[in-house]
């Protein structure tokens, strides 16, 4: 601060050499701390609570981290303490799971071995398979067995069970339109093609890319032989 003298209504000035951000409306004043922090001066406390003036305010978070989900608005009391009353909000971040599944037509079953990838998709939405769209590849089934430690720490997710091929997460996924691809499908099935995901604040427990049996025709010829 330029100096600690009290301005003509008995607030401290705030006028600082360092303005990280610094905002002023209606009398409150914000700014970024040294410390990393966001801090509000002068909100007003337009109620009486034991004795004691208060104000109701909640906190809600406008802009998103990328990869990251929402935090919940959050409502908060402040009291007439003195004191810098400290408020957080949390964001978990964004994730999404990947099974590779086949099918009989019937019934669909994990399976390991096949190679996939993730590309964000361009301005247009539409599919690009190059490196400046390239997110990350993996082979399905490298990621394990879920296990009865999985279970004991509640890690599974619904619909799976211990010994079940766990499907592959990709973290810190920000909003937006993706495409998964086969780039090796498992033996003996069809290519899958690309499949267009959006993600966005609604949770996928997990994205499913099936491969069909690859079908074809076998002639068999008979032949007889007579003997003498």
């Amino acid at each position: 601060m330029t100096n600690g003298s009290l301005d003509s209504d008995g607030k401290l000035p705030l006028n600082f050499e360092y303005q990280f951000n610094f905002k002023e409306n209606n009398g409150i004043k914000s700014y970024d701390t040294l410390e990393g922090l966001h801090r509000l001066d002068y909100l007003p406390l337009n109620a009486e609570k034991d004795g004691k003036m208060i104000g109701s305010y909640v906190l809600v978070e406008e802009k998103v981290p990328d990869g990251f989900e929402p935090a919940d608005p959050k409502a908060i009391v402040l009291t007439e303490t003195g004191n810098v009353q400290r408020v957080s909000l949390q964001n978990e971040e964004k994730f999404i799971n990947v099974l590779k599944v086949v099918t009989d037509g019937t019934n669909q079953y994990a399976t390991e071995g096949a190679e996939l990838a993730l590309y964000r998709a361009d301005e247009a939405g539409n599919f690009i398979k190059d490196e400046a769209h390239f997110i990350e590849n993996w082979i399905s089934g490298s990621d394990g067995r879920y296990t009865k430690e999985d279970q004991f720490n509640d890690k599974i997710i619904e619909g799976f069970q211990v010994g079940d091929l766990k499907p592959h997460r990709i973290s810190k996924v920000a909003y937006g339109t993706y495409y998964i691809t086969e780039i090796t499908p498992p033996a003996y099935m069809q290519k899958a093609d690309p499949v267009k995901i959006e993600v966005g604040a609604e949770k996928i427990p997990v994205y499913r890319i099936t491969n069909q049996p690859t079908i074809g025709t076998l002639e068999i010829n008979k032949k007889g032989f007579r003997y003498q």
